[in-house]
């Protein structure tokens, strides 16, 4: 059983599309976590009558404690073999769940990573793996440039997990990259991880959208990012040439972010 994981916090807009598109789906054998993480808008009576009618989803609310809480929170009580995340503003394609519940058994990878789309007002950015296989982790150094750059990496919504190797939390002092450090952290308990080139998953971009939401400490953020990073590059023999690129992207984030300290405090 697929246990998918969807945290709540004021998401009205889009939740009724994000629930009917995983209770639609041609895999069955799931259920749907729904936890309401203290939100102030209509998305508690969502949940509650999607609950009423469907036995597959359990329905938990609490006051607000951030999404990576409300994730672990989650993971404690799946009782599913596989492990799904979806945020409560996006949605999934209607065979998402089986493509990865068929390659995870087909190869008996720990982990699946597929493709996502960025969805804009005026247009779609699809961003896909460069490969359609399954490898080991000791192969990872070549691929890793690619799924970095392509943010492919970054977040659990476009990934299977096997629970069993899923024995760190979300870290719960991070606002911003806490998906990154997860994932960093659980791929050095895999031991193989299968790519599928194609979208599955749709990330809504909206005016508001979190990550676009500036921060005093995004600095000090970025720092960590890049030190975590550079620590798991070393310990996968990821190469000096891919350990370049990487350190130039995060770079580029640190202008971006120093520019927008400098716009926000009026220098």
């Amino acid at each position: 059983m697929v246990s998918v994981i969807v945290p709540v916090y004021n998401a009205e807009k889009n939740l009724e599309k994000c629930i009917m598109s995983i209770l639609n789906q041609s895999y069955q054998k799931l259920e749907l976590i729904l936890i309401n993480d203290g939100s102030k808008d209509s998305s508690g009576k969502i949940c509650k009558k999607y609950t009423e009618h469907d036995k597959r989803i359990r329905y938990i609310e609490r006051e607000n404690k951030g999404a990576s809480a409300t994730r672990n929170e989650g993971i404690s009580l799946a009782l599913g073999q596989y492990i799904q995340f979806v945020d409560s503003d996006d949605y999934i394609e209607k065979n998402m769940v089986e493509a990865l519940v068929n390659r995870i058994e087909e190869t008996d990878a720990d982990m699946v990573m597929c493709g996502y789309t960025e969805v804009f007002p005026d247009k779609n950015d699809v961003r896909l793996p460069e490969i359609d296989r399954t490898i080991e982790m000791a192969e990872l150094g070549t691929e890793y440039p690619n799924i970095f750059e392509k943010f492919l990496l970054n977040s659990p919504c476009n990934k299977l997990y096997k629970k069993e190797k899923l024995s760190e939390k979300f870290p719960e002092d991070l606002s911003l990259g806490e998906d990154l450090i997860f994932n960093l952290h659980n791929l050095e308990n895999v031991k193989k991880i299968s790519f599928i080139k194609e979208s599955f998953y749709n990330y809504i971009i909206g005016q508001e959208s979190l990550n676009r939401r500036y921060r005093k400490n995004s600095i000090e953020i970025a720092e960590r990012l890049y030190l975590e990073s550079m620590e798991f590059c070393s310990k996968f023999h990821v190469g000096k040439t891919a350990e370049v690129h990487i350190s130039n992207i995060f770079m580029t984030f640190f202008f971006l972010r120093i520019d927008r300290f400098i716009y926000h405090i009026g220098i």
